[in-house]
């Protein structure tokens, strides 16, 4: 179930929740970039911190840490029923080399929810909002045979999705259509975008940090950083869309500065403060996914879809917190 016991009506959970999240705000509405600049983990008052073994494999957060926030996050998580498992189910289905192992599961066991679904209700055509590149939509229609509509704001997921099905799907064009479409009430309104920073941090690869350097020293993090990041002077004209790049002007970074900001933080309880801040936000995530999907789920029902449910689709080791909306009307769609 998506409402939480502690609540008889949806009305009282959705205010409950939100005066939660603006009372722990400083936890997510911000940048990451922004937790040293903004002084954010200022709120992470914690009595002792000094003897905390924080970044012990075992440690846990007092609960009496911050107003009661465990006792307050406890009555807002809902309980969802067990995830149930498919034996050689990621096998079965033709999923492509390359694809995680994370996303070869949720692709495998929402393309099998969603194939249990039409069959028991009677649906011929699938709705994907949010298609990206198409994976899910193709194994949908490879094991139901039913019709697919994707629909993906993102052009570059949108214009992969089209070149993989014409790739490696021919036989689907005329059974699963993508459009480039973003789903927003204000979509006509066009949103306006300042340059406010002197450098735009651009990335040279796609994974341009090694995670694996993380667990050698600060200079060979910094280092990889260096490599994989590169600093572009902004300008009036948005250099970045000029077909001609060369005189795209860059900087260097300055890393005897980034050495004695890291040794400034290294010898402060910074570190600490950081590691129990980004827990706080772990224990966050249950909550505010639940409480969008809770949302999605009410207005479904107030438009007259009364088939609808929230279900654990895919095993929490593999994709934590993974759940599916599913909805479907007599007209034989599924949403």
């Amino acid at each position: 179930m998506a409402l939480p016991t502690s609540f008889e009506h949806p009305e009282d959970y959705f205010q409950d929740c939100l005066a939660f999240l603006k009372e722990y705000q400083y936890l997510y509405n911000f940048p990451n970039t922004d937790i040293l600049v903004h002084d954010v983990l200022k709120h992470i008052d914690v009595q002792n911190m000094q003897t905390l073994e924080v970044f012990h494999k075992d440690f846990k957060l007092p609960t009496d840490l911050l107003n009661n926030f465990f006792e307050k996050l406890s009555r807002l998580t809902a309980v969802h029923d067990e995830f149930e498992e498919v034996d050689n189910l990621e096998n079965v289905v033709n999923i492509p080399c390359g694809v995680s192992p994370k996303k070869r599961h949720e692709i495998a066991y929402l393309a099998n929810e969603v194939k249990q679904v039409c069959e028991k209700n009677g649906c011929d055509v699938v709705v994907d909002f949010g298609s990206g590149l198409g994976y899910l939509d193709q194994i949908i229609f490879e094991t139901t045979n039913l019709k697919v509509l994707g629909l993906e704001c993102n052009t570059s997921h949108y214009v992969g999705a089209k070149k993989r099905q014409g790739k490696y799907h021919p036989n689907s064009v005329e059974n699963v259509k993508y459009i480039k479409h973003t789903i927003n009430e204000n979509s006509n309104v066009s949103i306006e975008q300042y340059l406010r920073d002197n450098c735009k941090l651009k990335r040279n690869t796609r994974k341009a940090v090694k995670t694996k350097t993380m667990n050698r020293n600060f200079e060979t993090y910094i280092q990889d950083a260096c490599n994989g990041f590169r600093l572009i002077l902004n300008e009036p004209v948005c250099l970045e869309n000029r077909e001609d790049s060369s005189d795209i002007k860059f900087s260097n970074f300055e890393l005897d500065e980034l050495r004695s900001i890291w040794q400034e933080i290294e010898s402060s309880l910074v570190l600490k403060k950081a590691a129990i801040f980004i827990l706080l936000q772990n224990y966050l995530q249950p909550v505010i996914e639940n409480l969008i999907l809770y949302d999605r789920l009410v207005y479904l029902r107030e438009k007259g879809l009364k088939n609808c449910k929230l279900k654990k689709v895919v095993n929490e080791r593999i994709s934590p917190r993974c759940m599916a909306l599913l909805a479907y009307k007599n007209i034989n769609r599924i949403l």
